[in-house]
């Protein structure tokens, strides 16, 4: 058996990848989107992936359209890259809107990505197939892709979270851990709603950096106990961080698994800021939050989301990397079933607003608005700390108590 389970193109040169795509622009769901469409074809023979990346606070989606480093993994894995600026400037500084518990399919954020996707599916030119459909972010993109991940697990088959505060939480919890697994995962599990079985066939890729100084690190460890208990894989094995692709990648991490293959990815990239980890080579400085220096985090990502991929059907095509980037193993489990998975719930494009009402044997106090708060979840002007201040305060605190 291949140990990556996987049919590679037979014989491929290392030209294999397909001539680059491009990136063009256009406005969907209200938003400004970047979209890279690679020339090559999908991984599986149902089409291409579509990869929604959120900003970060303060951030534009251009600064991970130009320093991403999304092109290698998009023309070899044939995943769309759809990149939007967060509507209306967003909340306090910029942000996506994940904060709090009281969250919809129609409303907030999650109502304008949803119907991004749906307008991206629906666009026979792209070729989507609707169950390789994933979310990633950074900072508070990295919070709303948890929330989306838990409240539409029927539309995203894969979850990307970078630098993210947990789902719940509130704008001034990002420099501490101030929720709970239990609490987390109950949310998590109630936004869910009636598609809670479509967790089933969801998988999570979560990586933060060690030095991270606005976001606290402790989060990725948390979401990780969160996903790892909602999709019932015990079973954990180390990821050899200095082995992904990237450039001088370094760190420490572990893959969660079921019976079947690997279910959750987490990499803590050793002396990484708040940042994006493209691992592109090109410097080592960390600019528009996004680092050159550590792991190629979309190749790494998409790689675990392809390779491993419960929903999509058939097996799956993947050229080799060649000379460029190439995509090594990241320490996780064969899947057993040989990558061909029974494709679930990828056809269910509903709009089931999850149930709103908390059971009453939950006590889920983590996602409480707080005084400051408003009932949709952002902060009011007088009682918000807005990222860019705090992030301001944080290090001036760390300079005053470094001696």
């Amino acid at each position: 058996m291949l140990h990556r389970n996987i049919l590679l193109a037979a014989l491929i040169s290392t030209a294999s990848v397909a001539q680059a795509g491009t990136w063009s622009a256009r406005m969907a769901a209200g938003m400004s989107v970047r979209i890279y469409t690679p020339t090559s074809a999908g991984s599986f023979a149902a089409g291409r992936g579509l990869m929604i990346g959120l900003h970060g606070c303060t951030q534009q989606n251009t600064a991970l359209e130009t320093r991403g480093n999304w092109e290698p993994a998009a023309d070899r894995f044939g995943v769309v890259i759809a990149l939007p600026q967060v509507p209306n400037g967003g909340v306090i500084a910029g942000c996506w809107d994940y904060y709090g518990a009281n969250h919809t399919r129609t409303t907030r954020h999650e109502g304008p990505v949803l119907d991004l996707v749906e307008a991206l599916a629906s666009d026979n030119t792209l070729g989507i197939d609707r169950a390789q459909i994933y979310v990633s972010g950074l900072s508070s993109g990295g919070g709303e892709a948890m929330v989306l991940g838990c409240i539409a697990p029927d539309i995203f088959a894969g979850v990307g979270i970078n630098a993210g505060p947990a789902v719940g939480t509130a704008s001034s919890d990002i420099g501490r851990v101030a929720t709970t697994k239990t609490a987390a995962e109950a949310l998590c599990r109630r936004l869910a709603g009636a598609n809670v079985a479509s967790f089933d066939t969801q998988i999570t890729s979560i990586i933060y950096g060690t030095s991270d100084f606005i976001v606290a690190p402790g989060y990725g460890p948390l979401e990780a106990d969160v996903f790892g208990a909602i999709y019932d894989a015990p079973t954990a094995a180390p990821i050899d961080v200095t082995a992904l692709p990237g450039f001088m990648p370094a760190g420490e991490g572990e893959t969660r698994s079921d019976a079947e293959g690997p279910r959750v990815q987490r990499i803590a990239v050793q002396g990484m800021g708040h940042a994006f980890p493209a691992g592109s080579g090109a410097g080592n400085a960390e600019t528009s939050y996004v680092a050159t220096k550590g792991p190629a985090w979309p190749l790494v990502m998409l790689d675990l989301f392809t390779t491993h991929s419960r929903r999509a059907q058939g097996t799956a095509t993947i050229p080799d990397a060649g000379s460029t980037n190439p995509s090594r193993d990241a320490g996780s489990t064969p899947r057993a079933d040989g990558g061909a998975a029974t494709r679930r719930d990828a056809s269910a494009t509903a709009r089931n607003d999850a149930a709103e009402t908390d059971d009453a044997s939950e006590t889920i106090d983590a996602g409480t608005p707080g005084k400051n708060e408003v009932a949709g979840g952002c902060s009011t002007v007088n009682g918000a700390i807005a990222w860019p201040l705090l992030a301001a305060m944080l290090l001036m605190f760390r300079k005053r108590t470094a001696c």
